[in-house]
């Protein structure tokens, strides 16, 4: 319910859409998961050891993809990383909702 309002923002729905696109370019050339990775890391409430679970993987591949998710977001140690991230994630699975409706 408060994504909602969001996604009547042009501004925030735009930066979410480059930088959903960046990531799924990063995923489609490389072969990578960038994309998945961060839909896991949200749902698991941010936490690095339960993201690697539900993924499979060694804890540092968690952490190098994340940093790879930072660059191609331009937020390089940034501490609103995880915030963005998550507003990112969520609201790109609502536009998308509604753009096959």
């Amino acid at each position: 319910a408060y994504l909602f309002p969001m996604s009547e923002n042009a501004f925030v729905c735009d930066q979410c859409r480059r930088n959903i696109g960046r990531i799924r370019e990063y995923d489609k050339q490389n072969r990578a998961n960038l994309e998945q990775t961060a839909r896991i890391y949200v749902a698991e409430k941010m936490e690095i050891s339960a993201a690697a679970k539900a993924l499979y993987q060694h804890p540092n591949t968690v952490r190098y993809r994340l940093t790879k998710i930072q660059k191609l977001m331009g937020m390089n140690d940034d501490a609103l990383f995880e915030p963005m991230l998550s507003l990112m994630v969520n609201l790109t699975a609502i536009l998308e909702a509604e753009e096959n409706n």
